[in-house]
């Protein structure tokens, strides 16, 4: 164990044991924010307190920046990866997902971010059949926002980057035969289902344009 390990854990310790574990990490924060362990790695106890201390808080933005702005080498990325999931934080999703070359985890991102599309597809279509008057703004403002992130991290795929700039030995470049796949995953996703050729995951307008014409007919 290294004199940071060594230093990090004691002192968790020494607050634990006063049952002060979260004014640790809440005095913790600001170092994060400040930039001091871009380079230098937090251990996976430390990290693990402060993932568990962020969702039972409520505080998903913040652990979101938090998963941004620390080291994630050495850590578990599986588990933080699904803690991204569940806690719809996508920014970090990718970060987290792209840290190692394996292309098996790039589409996760992307088949994430459509299968929450699709959940506020569905919310949006909800409202209008029920013909409320008003949608609260905050829905399709959360909808287009997602889709732009979307979008861009097809993007990233495209160019072959890695968001943000690895700092170190970690590669900066996402391998060039990763695009296709994440490609076509979005593909599969919204592709039309073969009972009916308009019944994608994500329904379209240009969907019910085609079945408008076709009930003309």
């Amino acid at each position: 164990m290294c004199i940071r390990d060594s230093l990090f854990t004691e002192l968790m310790s020494i607050f634990m044991d006063y049952r002060l574990e979260y004014h640790y990490l809440e005095a913790l924060e600001s170092y994060i924010f400040g930039g001091y362990f871009k380079t230098v790695p937090l251990t996976r106890e430390i990290v693990y307190k402060q993932v568990n201390y962020y969702v039972k808080q409520e505080k998903q933005s913040v652990l979101e920046k938090v998963l941004l702005l620390i080291s994630l080498e050495g850590q578990d990325l599986e588990h933080l990866g699904n803690i991204c999931i569940l806690n719809k934080m996508y920014t970090a999703l990718v970060v987290v997902k792209t840290m190692e070359d394996d292309y098996t985890q790039y589409v996760v991102p992307a088949q994430s971010m459509l299968e929450e599309l699709g959940n506020r597809k569905v919310i949006i279509d909800l409202n209008s059949l029920m013909h409320k008057a008003e949608l609260d703004p905050s829905i399709e403002e959360s909808y287009t926002y997602l889709g732009y992130k979307l979008l861009w991290y097809i993007q990233l795929c495209f160019r072959g980057e890695k968001f943000p700039p690895k700092i170190g030995n970690t590669s900066n470049s996402i391998l060039y035969d990763t695009w296709p796949k994440v490609i076509y995953t979005c593909l599969l996703y919204t592709s039309p289902s073969p009972r009916d050729s308009c019944a994608s995951r994500m329904p379209s307008s240009a969907c019910k344009k085609k079945k408008k014409k076709q009930q003309k007919k």
